[in-house]
């Protein structure tokens, strides 16, 4: 009998390892998912950020300057225009670095908020897991004191039904044991 009863236990452990076990690989594949899912939407925005990046627009130094370049070509003042074409040019340069760490500061920004969001959903999937897998120790737990108690009454109905057969034959070998007696008693009395 409590082989059988251990055979049950057994098999219900491993019921439950492998139901545990695979809610937590199910759990590891939901992260990789999601974890790919993050990367792709992290490598869409900034794809989509930089297709909708427009140049820098020229400040009014420079389309002043172009103006006045334009007018010494005409005046044949190359001298001055070339001065002012390198100007330009630095100011063109200047222009481009600063909209170019705008750009990347807005980028930045996007993908740190981006990331926020991402281990936002990240901790409540992990939550939804864990949550998941507690809920099943706790079924488990539940189950396993059932099949516990199950084997207690077993158990106690066993010993109650050993004992009671056993006043029986206490109570039959009593019995015999006084008509022995009273046989013994009366062959005893019928001799004399």
């Amino acid at each position: 009998m409590q082989s059988a009863q251990l055979e049950k236990l057994a098999l219900f452990n491993r019921r439950w390892d492998e139901q545990i076990a695979q809610l937590s690989r199910q759990g590891q594949e939901l992260e990789a998912d999601l974890g790919d899912r993050h990367r792709a939407e992290a490598e869409q925005l900034q794809q989509s950020f930089v297709a909708s990046q427009s140049p820098p627009k020229p400040n009014p130094e420079l389309l002043n300057l172009i103006e006045m370049r334009k007018k010494m070509v005409k005046t044949r003042r190359y001298a001055d225009a070339d001065m002012a074409s390198q100007r330009i040019e630095e100011i063109q340069s200047r222009l481009n670095q600063e909209w170019r760490q705008k750009e990347k500061m807005k980028l930045d920004s996007l993908l740190v908020n981006l990331e926020k969001k991402h281990a936002m959903e990240l901790q409540g999937l992990r939550i939804r897991i864990d949550n998941g897998i507690k809920e099943n120790e706790k079924e488990r737990a539940k189950e396993l004191d059932n099949l516990l108690q199950k084997y207690q009454n077993f158990q106690r109905e066993l010993e109650n039904k050993n004992t009671f057969d056993l006043q029986k034959y206490q109570k039959v070998l009593q019995k015999q044991n006084e008509m022995i007696i009273a046989e013994s008693s009366n062959l005893s009395t019928s001799d004399l």
